[in-house]
């Protein structure tokens, strides 16, 4: 093995643990906030999260998924400037398996 494809190696084993840690955090998220996630026909925008109240809204029109991802970065990281914001949730939906994108809408479901 050269030391580049150790290097992507090393890198995509790093993603997949962010990812494994961020999907633990939205279940937790979930668990304790989860009666604040809501679907609504939102103007001008994807979704939002309000640190006040801790709530979660996304257009039911749109992205759901990736912008599901993005407002619980908002909810975990909420200094981080915006396009950290995005660059994190394009890794994630990029890392993302079709069976973790399952497990979210289910673990969703059952508080929306």
């Amino acid at each position: 093995m050269n030391k580049d494809s150790n290097k992507s190696s090393q890198k995509d084993k790093k993603r997949k643990t962010e990812l494994a840690v961020f999907i633990r955090n939205l279940n937790l998220f979930l668990k304790e906030q989860g009666d604040n996630v809501h679907l609504k026909k939102l103007r001008g925008r994807e979704g939002y999260y309000d640190p006040a109240t801790e709530e979660i809204a996304i257009d039911y029109r749109k992205e759901f998924l990736s912008t599901l991802v993005h407002e619980v970065i908002h909810h975990l990281h909420p200094y981080w400037s915006e396009n950290k914001v995005v660059q994190k949730e394009r890794e994630i939906m990029n890392t993302i398996t079709v069976r973790q994108c399952k497990n979210i809408i289910v673990m969703v479901a059952r508080y929306i």
